[in-house]
This record gives C-alpha cells, sequence and structure tokens, in this order.
C-alpha cells in the first residue's frame, strides 16, 4: 500500500505518459506461466526473454540485459496472483496504490492511508487505467520526495483483475536524474500483452 516517501513511489509526468501510449508488437511468442490460485497468465516475448515461476503466487518476466540503457540494475516485470475470493477489488488495489472510482477520469483514483500522505504525495502520484488482452485494472506512479536527489527514483505498482484473480506488482523504474533512463514504457507494454488462461 502506498505511505509516505518510504514506501511505493513512481514516474508521472506529461511526456513519461505519452511515451506509454507504445502497445505491444504484433506476432511476438506468447510465453505462459501457472502460478496457482487462478493466474494462469500468458504475456507477449516481447523483448526475448524470460517467464517463470518459482514459488506459489509469484512469477517474473526478466531479460538477460535491459531494452534500453538505465540506471536500473536488471528489467523484469514482477507478477503476484491475488486471489479474490474472500477479498474485494477495492481490498487488493488499495495495497498496490489505489481504488476504483467512477467519478475519475481514468476510473481510478490514489489510495493514501492518511490526509498528511494526501498532502505530501498527491502532486508527486497519478493513476492511470490499464487494459491487457482480457483483464482490466490500473496502473500507479509516483516519485521519490525526500532523502538524497541522487539517489531519488521513481517507483511503479499495477494491478489486472479477471474473473476471481489478480496479477498485481511493484517496482522502482528509474532514478530521477536520468529520466531518460526509465524502463517504465516497456514494462506497461508487457503488462498490456497479459492474457489469463481460463482452466
Amino acid at each position: 500500500m502506498v505511505k509516505s516517501s518510504a514506501a511505493l513511489r513512481a514516474v508521472f509526468g506529461i511526456c513519461i505518459y505519452f511515451s506509454l501510449g507504445f502497445s505491444a508488437h504484433a506476432g511476438q511468442e506468447i510465453v505462459y506461466v501457472d502460478m496457482g490460485g487462478g493466474c494462469h497468465i500468458g504475456i507477449e516475448d516481447i523483448y526475448e526473454g524470460h517467464f517463470s515461476s518459482k514459488m506459489p503466487l509469484k512469477a517474473g518476466y526478466w531479460t538477460d540485459t535491459p531494452p534500453h540503457k538505465t540506471d536500473m540494475e536488471n528489467f523484469g516485470v514482477p507478477f503476484e496472483c491475488q486471489i479474490l475470493d474472500g477479498s474485494t477489488v477495492d481490498q487488493v488495489s488499495m495495497r498496490f496504490g489505489a481504488v476504483p472510482d467512477k467519478t475519475a477520469d481514468e476510473g481510478w483514483s490514489v489510495y493514501y492511508e492518511s490526509d498528511e500522505d494526501r498532502d505530501n504525495l498527491h502532486s508527486l502520484t497519478k493513476v492511470y487505467a490499464l487494459k491487457a488482452v482480457n483483464a482490466s485494472g490500473f496502473y500507479m506512479v509516483q516519485d521519490d520526495n525526500d532523502g538524497d536527489e541522487a539517489t531519488r527514483q521513481r517507483y511503479f505498482s499495477y494491478c489486472l483483475f479477471h474473473d476471481h484473480s489478480a496479477v498485481c506488482g511493484s517496482r522502482s523504474v528509474t532514478r530521477l536524474q536520468n529520466p531518460r533512463g526509465s524502463i517504465l514504457p516497456e514494462i506497461v507494454n508487457i503488462l498490456k500483452s497479459v492474457r489469463f488462461v481460463d482452466n
């Protein structure tokens, strides 16, 4: 869940927003992994990487080298299966920074744990709708706002919902001093290609 600057934070802004308009490329190989919990998913292997699950309810997609020059130590997309039995979409999404909101332009609003967080992080945080092949949800982006400026990062979290399951995740995507090194567009490209396999 989103807390103060010690928790999840990620990038936002007009330039970044429009750069995320790229969609997954047609004709790519589809790779699959079954995490259990109703999270048997496939993604397009856009960046010729690896996709595997080494423990129940979790998986990851990663490449041996990042798709482009970046300050990040690695390129990867985390997947964590969320089983909705006994939990609502709101309860799951709140843990990753957003809540459904029919009045919002994107259909989601940022979730803040306190009024203090809202005051401190409102200008640094955005949430956008995210549509995959047969799932939908959001991604949230938030900038770091404390600590040494040289080490401040941009953070990202997301959830994609399908029937009674969801996949969610979070990670840092760039250093604030080098926004051109962001791996966020590539991560969103992978997430747009997600498809749940109905067993």
